[in-house]
């Protein structure tokens, strides 16, 4: 099987290997559901990533950032990986599968999942050829196709039509002998016989390669013969088209709406084939992207949106791309919905958007629940993360950092696991981590190290700095250190000192547009500073009790209610005294009063001036804010809140909270002394350890080339929780979340408009609509609901947010501003690529 059909978030760079004797002829490496499976050349079938549905086949449902092996499959022949399911043929002729049973694609009489290999009934002998496709499987029996699983469309081959699950394997109707291969796809299945090509299941893309007098685009259970091939060697069905390798050389069928055909012009399907490229030895078809092994280089195109073709663009491209590296030595290809794996001189690359392990290289794209980071047991006393991925710790008299922080021993790579940093010159007590750099603060002065193209190191130069380098003026007397992705900032003898990026007025020394390599006073901020904080593009400080706020305002991140930039200091509407200290990250900032209040401001958790949090208490408690997240210690007890896309919350779960409802974070509730949330990971000091959970990257890999493992956690095995369900295999629907407090929405709807976060996990279109009864704003008794103000938008990101402001009409807004109290329903409907809808209601009650 070449499909990859899944929602994947696929991978950096491998680390498999391959022993030279064998039972296969060749490994194979093959990509699923965020997991990905290699076969050596042993039989040896090895297999990492998620595992919820035990699709890792070890026995376990836990998630993996190395291989493990399969149980029982020390002989395997040949291997192909699905959805949430895998399967194997082993050398005594017999079929194994493991993973997700849904509509009986395991094909051993059952529905339900196996994190163990089962064999398919019927199937102990004769097996000669397997593939695993999105929810049905099909194999080659001594010489007859059989399939089982979803057969909705036909797929499995039935005229019948057996529409919702087949429990065990059938017999394709016209694939009854001759049959050397079979292929899998997303809802149609393909098969060699006699050296021709025969399709069946669904056609409305003309991915059966019919022409039109042949059977048109309907779906045929029974199928019919690919047009103009024959003695083809190889076959790949994908999503929506299929690929047979003939005489050498490719062809292909179906839609090309992203080029996965290789189809530059329109129309953009073909119901028959068209040649591609030649020789060829090996083809892999995905949702929408072809990859292929020609003179031993791998070609790609089609879809790019997570760089699964190897190039820097994320634009799609008929003409077949090589990814650097790739052009000699492949032996196996395969391609996935978001990422691309091959073999190469018997080593696995894989390149595209990283998974929960599916590559094997020890790292993760989430790990949703607290970990314990190797070698950070104790005597840590400060952590940071940075907005780029980074986390360094401040640890019995040292430094260790891991991650996109660059480590500052000498080295220009980033580290997978904590690195000691050099010679610092003295004890650090701080530490504070941005982009690629980090800064430490020793002896009352500061040292910074890594990237530095803004002058963020602050030695005077744009030059990298791989130890730890003096910034200068800032050689004592020296309080507080803050730094975010390009800037920082710093108290020194009771001043605020900015250097770095200052495209958008962040230094605050009055200018915009000219960055700055060495400190400079923040103008007006030269006495009675006591604490500074600094986001992506701002700056904030308390001086006297009052908060001064300077830099971009895009989205509000000033605090004073308009989005206007400010090069000087501005005040945040309510906070001009009393204030104890600031914190910032990305464009959000929070202020602690000195009574123990909280208030915070700007995009996505906050309103645009500040606001009291509901998730933080009145008196006792110490907060970190990331990009979309925040978590909150109170009695050394953690609870998080916000987006948890990538587990940041911490509560073992990729899904849940979305507004201000904090949860407690698992094995927490003591002893914790600091937290540090950053873009799409969290680090905190638990009883002078360290633990970790979020997302190992935010990043897509271009090129195959291995990523920086952002938490640094290595082998990441949490136990299971019997109460927490496994999350469907199926897409999420999207979220939404609603954008500062209830007692500020109403006059917000009412004036400027009400933003709403609005966050997609499948590339889709979809449209917003606000309804409220329609009693609420006119004279009619009549409580239907009526919608008030629509917004739209689309996606190709296979993870998106935006913020979404809705804006009724003025004559509609009048009469909300005479309002006290309104209940209004949001309603997100979602339109996937594949024409699937989804459809996500919130209501809140506005005052």
């Amino acid at each position: 099987m070449k499909i990859r059909i899944a929602v994947a978030l696929a991978v950096a760079t491998a680390a498999f290997s391959f022993a030279e004797s064998a039972s296969a002829a060749v490994p194979k490496i093959a990509t699923g559901n965020e997991f990905t499976c290699v076969l050596d050349k042993a039989g040896t079938v090895k297999c990492t990533g998620t595992n919820r549905a035990g699709q890792l086949g070890d026995g376990t449902n836990l998630q993996r950032s190395i291989p493990v092996p399969v149980v029982g499959l020390t002989n395997a022949t040949k291997l192909s990986v699905g959805g949430g399911h895998a399967c194997a043929v082993l050398s005594d002729g017999s079929a194994r599968c493991w993973g997700s049973g849904s509509f009986g694609a395991l094909g051993n009489g059952s529905d339900a999942n196996s994190n163990v290999p089962v064999m398919p009934v019927g199937l102990s002998s004769g097996v000669t050829d397997i593939s695993a496709g999105r929810l049905h499987t099909c194999a080659v029996v001594n010489g007859a196709a059989k399939c089982w699983g979803a057969g909705s469309s036909g797929q499995v081959g039935q005229s019948d039509y057996v529409a919702f699950e087949n429990l065990t394997p059938r017999s394709v109707s016209a694939m009854t002998d001759g049959v050397t291969a079979v292929s899998a796809g997303y809802s149609h299945s393909c098969g060699i016989r006699n050296g021709k090509v025969w399709c069946w299941g669904a056609n409305h893309y003309g991915q059966l390669g019919f022409d039109t007098a042949s059977g048109g685009y309907y779906e045929s259970a029974y199928g019919g013969e690919v047009q103009g091939i024959t003695g083809a060697t190889a076959v790949a069905a994908g999503k929506r088209q299929g690929c047979a390798i003939a005489g050498g050389a490719l062809r292909c069928w179906g839609d090309s709406d992203n080029w996965e055909i290789g189809a530059a012009n329109y129309p953009k399907w073909r119901n028959v084939p068209m040649p591609i490229s030649g020789p060829v030895t090996d083809v892999s078809a995905s949702t929408a992207n072809t990859c292929a092994i020609g003179a031993g280089a791998v070609s790609c195109w089609g879809a790019n949106d997570s760089k699964q073709l190897g190039n820097i663009s994320f634009m799609p491209g008929a003409a077949p791309v090589t990814p650097p590296g790739m052009g000699a030595n492949a032996s196996s290809v395969s391609t996935s919905t978001w990422n691309t794996c091959a073999i190469i001189s018997a080593q696995a690359r894989c390149w595209g958007y990283r998974g929960e392990g599916g590559l094997g290289d020890g790292t993760y794209s989430s790990a949703t629940s607290p970990q314990p980071v190797p070698s950070i047991t104790s005597g840590a006393t400060d952590v940071a993360t940075g907005a780029g991925g980074g986390t360094c710790v401040v640890q019995s008299g040292g430094v260790k950092c891991w991650g996109s922080a660059q480590p500052g021993d000498g080295s220009n790579e980033f580290a997978w696991s904590p690195v000691a940093v050099g010679a610092l010159g003295g004890t650090p007590v701080a530490i504070a981590v941005g982009g690629q750099h980090a800064c430490a603060l020793v002896s009352n002065a500061v040292k910074c190290w890594g990237k530095n193209e803004y002058g963020q190191i602050g030695d005077g130069s744009v030059a990298d700095r791989l130890t730890p380098t003096a910034t200068h003026v800032l050689t004592s007397g020296v309080t507080q250190i803050a730094t975010n992705l390009s800037h920082s900032c710093a108290i020194a003898s009771g001043g605020a000192k900015c250097w770095g990026r200052n495209d958008v007025g962040q230094i605050g020394d009055g200018t915009s547009g000219t960055d700055r390599t060495e400190p400079v006073d923040v103008t007006g901020l030269t006495t009675n500073v006591t604490s500074v904080a600094v986001g992506i593009g701002h700056s904030c400080a308390v001086q006297s009790g009052a908060v001064k706020c300077w830099g971009d305002n895009t989205f509000g991140q000033l605090g004073v209610g308009d989005s206007a930039p400010h090069s000087g200091l501005v005040t945040p509407t309510g906070l001009t005294s009393g204030v104890d200290s600031v914190v910032a990250f990305g464009h959000r900032t929070c202020a602690k009063l000195t009574s123990g209040d909280w208030r915070c401001w700007n995009q996505y958790l906050f309103e645009a001036e500040p606001a009291a949090v509901g998730a933080i208490p009145s008196t006792g408690a110490s907060v970190s804010v990331g990009a979309d997240h925040a978590c909150r210690i109170v009695s050394e007890a953690l609870g998080c809140w916000g987006m948890n896309d990538q587990g940041m919350v911490g509560t073992g779960q990729l899904w849940g909270n979305t507004d201000f409802d904090v949860s407690p974070v698992p094995g927490l509730g003591a002893g914790v002394t600091k937290v540090a949330a950053s873009n799409k990971h969290t680090c905190a000091i638990v009883n002078g350890g360290v633990q970790c959970w979020g997302t190992g990257t935010t990043f897509a890999n271009p090129q195959p080339a291995e990523l920086a493992l952002m938490i640094g956690l290595g082998d990441l095995t949490p136990p299971p929780d019997p109460k927490t369900p496994s999350p469907p295999i199926k897409p999420k629907a999207g979220t939404l979340a609603f954008i500062g407090k209830p007692s500020g929405r109403l006059r917000a709807l009412a004036t400027r408009g009400l933003k709403v976060g609005v966050r997609t996990f499948v590339p889709v279109r979809f449209k917003l609509t606000a309804y409220v009864k329609a009693n609420a704003i006119g004279k009619t008794r009549s409580s239907k609901l009526v919608p008030i103000a629509v917004a739209s938008g689309k996606t190709n990101a296979p993870d998106y947010r935006t913020t979404v402001k809705v804006l009724p009409s003025s004559r509609i807004r009048k009469k909300l501003a005479k309002l006290k109290r309104l209940t209004i329903t949001f309603r997100l409907q979602e339109t996937r690529t594949d024409q699937s809808k989804s459809v996500v209601r919130k209501t809140v009650t506005l005052k």
